[in-house]
């Protein structure tokens, strides 16, 4: 009888280690776990979203995504947009493929505690004085693309193909 319930456990135990096995191939596509996911990764894979749209695609010089950091901890607390967008039509579609990087990154188990913040993504017509880059920037900005940004943030612009202004 012990010899049968020991070989139940026997092959039980290789039938969850199986299981673990087979389902580690659905973890997230950039690593095997969420803290394996780089900022760079993030940041490239919603300029690559960018780019592959027709409407946003000329509009990229404009638009300065980074991670925002925990100071101490480093814990990824929100990203941030900053910038414009011709119309409110592309305002929302920026939006909508940033949070589709972040599903495809997993983003219900990984990122579900990350903020949105477009506070600083406007309409062309409303873009407050001194964001645009092409009259130089004031004060603590420095030039990003067509935009200024505080010299403390980074911008993710450089080295991305300029399509128009």
């Amino acid at each position: 009888m012990k010899m049968k319930n020991r070989a139940r456990f026997i092959i039980r135990a290789l039938l969850a280690v199986s299981a673990v096995l087979m389902a580690a191939q659905f973890l997230p596509a950039y690593g095997q776990t969420c803290s394996s996911i780089t900022d760079e990764q993030i940041v490239d894979a919603v300029y690559s979203k960018f780019e592959k749209n027709d409407k946003i695609s000329p509009q990229i010089n404009r638009l300065n995504f980074t991670i925002v950091r925990e100071p101490v901890s480093g814990t990824m607390q929100a990203w941030k947009i900053r910038g414009w967008v011709d119309d409110e039509k592309d305002l929302d579609k920026v939006m909508e493929l940033i949070r589709d990087v972040f599903e495809d990154l997993n983003g219900a188990t990984c990122f579900g505690n990350i903020k949105f913040n477009q506070n600083d993504l406007y309409v062309a017509t409303a873009v407050p004085s001194g964001f645009k880059s092409e009259g130089g920037c004031v004060g603590d900005t420095k030039p990003c693309g067509d935009i200024c940004i505080p010299v403390s943030e980074t911008c993710s612009i450089t080295g991305r193909t300029k399509q128009s202004n």
